[in-house]
């Protein structure tokens, strides 16, 4: 292939791995967000510390109390025969007050622990579904439906809320647990917010194969594209690692703008009405803020690609700092140790969230050995000298 043949392909190879690098980054933050337990109860710690999602599920929390009946009972039961009629607007009155009752508790510790249980075995379940595992004993709460459907159980929070303000909610009938879970087993999901439907086990199963061995494939694929497409430029290497800046940015860029247009779109499908807008905008951003992170660092990365290039360039501020450097550079120990050093205080400081994983950390100390080495060479064949560790000593 002739060398405008090779350059026109490492192109295409370019674009290909901007493609393949969005997949990539998509796949891998569902990966860590929806099947990894840690992580997703970390999220909804966050969930749960923003004001307009917990006042929504205070909200929440508050009418399907209410709407079982017992608080409109025993106000009934407090008040004279012929005031029995006043019930409803009463305990509708006493409801305003609940609700602001609700709000403070959710942020005490305790609900907060309560929550977290109820999202680590909602997690749990959910990842032993999709992943055609059998389920833990601990992990089927009471909204656990025996098909196999997954809910965030809300039962325990709903339970402790009531005791903590007082009202005793029946062991069977209408406002109590039994009814409760009876109504989630039977698609209602009073009891919990259903996350996972038993009709939608199989689509799940096969969506999660694809991204939990996809995600490493894609980026994988992705390395190796930018690889051979700098590997085949020969003499115009530089531009290809240009390039391969640009892409990275490019990647960057796409999945932000991804994350946005999906929010909004999700946000008007999700939200049953126009109050609950905030709440659901806010829950998407929270989700997907590991995305945002990803994003922002693939876009860092391809600045740091383009500096390299800029580096190894012929202009004058370049060559001047390869000069500066060329001395170190010369050392093959001091290099080495340079490097290794670098890799250590990125590892240490983790600045990005490819660093929480070893097949990341991998990649970045790979791609820092080949810069530096590409460095080097170039300012030795520059700025040739003898290393210190070589010079002749003068003898005593």
């Amino acid at each position: 292939m002739s060398e405008k043949g090779r350059r026109r392909l490492a192109v295409v190879l370019v674009i290909v791995a901007t493609f393949t690098g969005v997949l990539a980054l998509l796949a891998t933050w569902t990966k860590r967000e929806l099947f990894n337990t840690d992580q997703w109860v970390k999220t909804s710690s966050a969930l749960l510390a923003n004001d307009e999602i917990r006042t929504q599920l205070a909200d929440d929390l508050t009418t399907e109390i209410f709407s079982g009946g017992t608080v409109q009972a025993e106000v009934a039961n407090l008040l004279p025969p012929k005031a029995a009629p006043l019930a409803g607007p009463a305990s509708a009155g006493l409801s305003q007050l609940f609700n602001k009752a609700v709000d403070k508790l959710l942020q005490t510790s305790a609900i907060q622990n309560l929550w977290e249980q109820a999202n680590r075995t909602a997690s749990e379940t959910f990842i032993a579904i999709a992943n055609d595992e059998p389920i833990a004993t601990t992990a089927l709460g009471k909204a656990q439906g025996a098909v196999g459907s997954t809910t965030l159980d809300l039962t325990s929070i709903k339970s402790a809320i009531t005791e903590k303000l007082g009202i005793q909610l029946p062991d069977s009938g209408i406002g109590s647990g039994q009814a409760a879970q009876a109504a989630v087993q039977a698609g209602n999901a009073q009891a919990g917010l259903e996350v996972l439907a038993p009709d939608e086990i199989s689509t799940l199963r096969d969506v999660a194969t694809l991204i939990q061995k996809g995600s490493v494939v894609l980026l994988l694929l992705t390395v190796l594209l930018y690889v051979i497409a700098i590997a085949i430029t020969g003499g115009h290497r530089l531009r290809s690692v240009t390039q391969v800046g640009i892409s990275l940015i490019l990647v960057g860029f796409i999945v932000l703008t991804a994350r946005k247009l999906l929010g909004t779109t999700l946000v008007d499908q999700l939200a049953a009405s126009d109050s609950a807008k905030p709440a659901v905008d806010s829950a998407w951003q929270i989700i997907t803020e590991l995305l945002k992170t990803m994003g922002i660092s693939t876009i860092a990365y391809g600045v740091v690609v383009l500096a390299g290039t800029v580096l190894a360039g012929p202009t004058r501020a370049a060559t001047r700092t390869r000069e500066f450097i060329a001395p170190a550079l010369r050392d093959p120990m001091w290099a080495s140790f340079g490097t290794l050093l670098v890799i250590i205080v990125l590892v240490w400081w983790s600045p990005t969230p490819a660093f929480h994983e070893l097949l990341g950390v991998i990649l970045i100390a790979a791609l820092l050995i080949a810069g530096v080495i590409a460095i080097r060479a170039q300012t030795l064949k520059e700025f040739p000298g003898v290393p210190a560790s070589e010079q002749p000593t003068n003898p005593a």
